[in-house]
């Protein structure tokens, strides 16, 4: 039998708990919304191709393109649940991480190309043979994650910077876009689960 302060606490912890999932639905229900509209949409300009000056080839890589960051997505819901009920798994290895980049950059070119941002990759000289141990696909997710998202907020003709440089001790990894940026009120909840930025005035679906 529960106190009247422990129904109390019970029923903030499930307040909450519902919250965040209310937040995950509506976060998760707009990134699938993204690629699936880009997707549709190429789809639908192939049999009009006299009317468009984009070519069927065209059009089929970029409906090829989002479908990866759709299949992508749909493994973020499967990695967040496996978290929650910590069975997270890890197979670490040494790897290159200059390819690992290079493939970042290819999955976000297409969605990229269709907002006319240019993604740019820069690796320091002494770093082409660069290696850290880690997750392959887990390492993955950052930068293919942060590109994706600075390339909503990059305006048409900007282009984004993804670096590989080396700092004491350790591979640095910088992305650099040149949008609006983050507030600073913002900035201490950037790693709160499922925060979103009030930006939606300014952000490219």
């Amino acid at each position: 039998m529960l106190y009247g302060w422990q129904w109390y606490r019970a029923r903030q912890v499930q307040a909450l708990a519902d919250r965040e999932k209310i937040d995950f639905i509506h976060t998760i229900s707009h990134e699938l919304r993204t690629p699936l509209t880009s997707i549709s949409g190429a789809l639908a300009l192939i049999g009009r191709e006299p009317q468009t000056s984009l070519t069927s080839e065209r059009l089929l890589a970029l409906a090829s393109g989002n479908a990866r960051r759709l299949e992508q997505l749909v493994s973020e819901v499967l990695h967040i649940a496996c978290l929650d009920a910590s069975r997270m798994s890890f197979k670490l290895d040494y790897l290159a991480i200059g390819p690992i980049l290079e493939q970042a950059l290819d999955n976000n070119a297409p969605f990229g190309r269709t907002h006319g941002v240019d993604l740019r990759l820069q690796i320091e000289p002494s770093m082409q043979q660069a290696c850290v141990y880690a997750g392959e696909q887990r390492l993955l997710q950052i930068p293919d994650n942060l590109l994706s998202n600075a390339i909503k907020f990059s305006d048409h003709g900007q282009h984004i910077d993804l670096g590989l440089k080396s700092s004491p001790g350790r591979v640095e990894i910088t992305i650099q876009d040149y949008g609006i940026g983050i507030s600073d009120s913002f900035q201490a909840r950037l790693f709160e689960r499922f925060a979103r930025a009030d930006h939606s005035d300014k952000r490219r679906n």
